[in-house]
């Protein structure tokens, strides 16, 4: 059985499947369907490939937005 590591956290590879399980069974709940896309804030750690494998378990694919990539802009009209 592997592990997986990120920063001071570590996980065994069925943690990090249950773990990956229970992020499917939330984004099922907000009634996305396979091949919808989502977009996932979260941090570059485990967190994120936790809900990104379970956005894959359902054939959602997930996107992820970061501080980069996502600059909140006012806009004037």
């Amino acid at each position: 059985m592997g592990r997986i590591k990120s920063g001071e956290r570590t996980l065994t590879t069925a943690e990090f499947d249950e773990r990956a399980r229970r992020a499917a069974t939330v984004i099922q709940g907000l009634e996305v369907e396979s091949g919808d896309g989502i977009a996932l804030y979260l941090r570059n750690d485990i967190a994120y490939f936790e809900a990104a494998f379970g956005a894959g378990m359902l054939g959602v694919y997930p996107y992820l937005l970061t501080g980069t990539t996502c600059r909140m802009r006012p806009i004037t009209c």
